[in-house]
């Protein structure tokens, strides 16, 4: 009988636990104010892009520009052939 007790204990307390979070969330709130969002995103071309915002505002960024990096090793060069196509070389 004891061990019958503890396989429903734990399915009990799980309910509790469930009742009790379920019936202790408070009542909504009133809806807040409209937000603002991203209407497009221009790109400027220096590194720098402009977003335009949905209230009529614009931010532009700081310049995001990473430093050069290395050079990269030698790629495989394209051949055209007669027939319009090309062949690496």
């Amino acid at each position: 009988m004891l061990r019958k007790l503890r396989k429903v204990k734990i399915p009990i307390l799980m309910a509790i636990l469930v009742f009790t979070l379920i019936s202790c969330a408070g009542a909504g709130g009133t809806q807040g104010p409209a937000g603002v969002g991203i209407n497009n995103i221009i790109n400027n071309g220096d590194g720098t892009f402009t977003l335009n915002l949905t209230d009529g505002s614009s931010y532009t960024t700081d310049n995001l520009t990473g430093p050069q990096g290395i050079q990269g090793p030698p790629g495989l060069g394209l051949q055209p052939d007669a027939d319009s196509t090309a062949a690496l070389v």
